[in-house]
């Protein structure tokens, strides 16, 4: 652990990016709870929710939406299932392909990808895009825009652990995500990010 902060205190005097890389490395797999909230343009929430969140390096995702609007979104590293409970519907395509490919590769920390992906800036500690709670906050413009379901990125970090992310839309929305007990580097079994398609629902194949 004294090793994994050295390195962050080292990156701290390189880029941006090298020090984002380096806060998202010492994370090789989480478990949280998180509130989710999506904004219009002036700030007004339209949406809110609460879920659950696990995350496996490198790229094995668990994202649950509880509630009246429940959604699950599993990745095995390959495939992504998104299934809307309310519909009855799931959703599978390929990661590559996947509209949350841009926030996974960058909670992976692969450096290849978020240099290839990503620019990034450090934002000054009072700013508009992170809350107050975040001692760093760090802005991802995607490189390849036509590509993207984003216009920006802003990642925030509270004493070097994660504590939020704000997903901006080219429409001008966002979603809020903020991140509570939050647990790192815990045993995750493989069997966590597979799906088994539930019977009597719709399957669409997005490939």
């Amino acid at each position: 652990m004294i090793a994994s902060f050295t390195a962050v205190a080292q990156a701290s005097l390189e880029s941006p990016a090298a020090l984002l890389k380096q806060l998202l490395n010492t994370m090789q797999s989480v478990e949280a709870r998180f509130n989710q909230r999506l904004k219009n343009e002036q700030g007004q929430a339209l949406e809110q929710s609460t879920g659950r969140f696990m995350l496996k390096k490198p790229t094995k995702l668990y994202w649950e939406i509880e509630g009246k609007d429940a959604r699950l979104i599993v990745s095995n590293g390959k495939k992504v299932w998104d299934f809307d409970k309310v519909l009855e519907q799931v959703i599978v395509q390929d990661l590559s392909k996947a509209t949350m490919s841009a926030p996974l590769v960058l909670l992976s920390g692969d450096a290849k990808a978020i240099d290839r992906e990503f620019s990034v800036q450090l934002l000054p500690t009072k700013n508009k895009q992170c809350s107050t709670q975040s001692t760093r906050c760090f802005m991802l413009y995607p490189k390849h825009k036509e590509d993207q379901s984003f216009e920006k990125i802003a990642i925030g970090f509270k004493k070097d652990q994660l504590q939020e992310m704000q997903l901006f839309d080219p429409l001008g929305q966002c979603s809020e995500i903020i991140f509570e007990h939050v647990h790192l580097n815990i045993q995750l079994s493989d069997a966590l990010f597979q799906f088994k398609i539930p019977p009597n629902v719709d399957i669409l194949q997005n490939d």
